[in-house]
């Protein structure tokens, strides 16, 4: 009798032990069918599993002309005097950036403190955008987008331009591309709260992370839009 309480002791310590080592390794992500950001076991414990944020910063050779960057080119705001230089590469007359660098394959995370700015865009585009010109905002164009158009007023934009219906307003906005799954989800990265979350088509090249930090309406909107380390 004691041979069979100390096999079947071995045997749940063997369980034990196997489900440990797999907590020992929180950076294999489950193919449950949620972003990493969604992964958490308790509210509590949410920045134990939350992924962390891919080293981006902004690229200032595609930036429009009235737009400037801190010296890490981790932040972007407005500037009423535009810049001389000119490149191909500028957007204009939209008041875009793009960031760097861009992803074909993986999944991928990044955070953006919005502060309380009033208007912004956010989201990924395909690196042959057009660069020059107007041009509509959505998937057929290369565009997938999260936009705050003015407070509390929210879009989502792919195939269409859609109205969200969201009471708070996100200080930090966390960006999960899911190239695995093809999805895109934005995220309070505060709370860990989808915002909104779309289907990408199959796209065979390279999506780069996209920024517009905005028009200014009120005194909050001269502030930087910033790419969190």
């Amino acid at each position: 009798m004691e041979q069979i309480k100390s096999a079947k002791t071995r045997d749940q310590l063997s369980v034990i032990e196997e489900k440990l080592k797999t907590l020992e390794r929180p950076e294999e992500e489950l193919d449950i069918g949620e972003s990493p950001v969604q992964l958490r076991i308790s509210k509590q414990m949410m920045h134990m599993v939350k992924p962390v944020p891919e080293q981006i910063q902004f690229d200032p050779q595609s930036a429009h002309p009235n737009l400037a960057f801190s010296q890490d080119f981790k932040q972007v705001r407005f500037e009423s005097t535009p810049q001389t230089m000119k490149t191909s590469q500028r957007f204009d007359p939209g008041l875009y950036v793009l960031g760097t660098p861009g992803f074909k394959s993986g999944r991928h995370y990044w955070e953006v403190n919005v502060g309380k700015k009033s208007n912004w865009l956010i989201g990924v585009v395909k690196e042959s955008v057009e660069r020059k010109g107007t041009w509509e905002l959505n998937s057929s164009n290369g565009y997938w987008l999260l936009r705050k158009q003015r407070p509390n007023v929210y879009y989502g934009i792919g195939n269409a331009c859609e109205r969200l219906t969201n009471d708070s307003s996100p200080i930090r906005i966390g960006v999960c591309l899911d190239l695995f799954s093809s999805r895109l989800v934005f995220y309070d990265a505060d709370t860990t709260d989808v915002i909104y979350q779309l289907t990408l088509s199959v796209i065979k090249e390279t999506l780069l992370p996209f920024f517009c930090p905005g028009i200014p309406m009120q005194e909050d909107d001269w502030c930087p839009l910033t790419i969190c380390a």
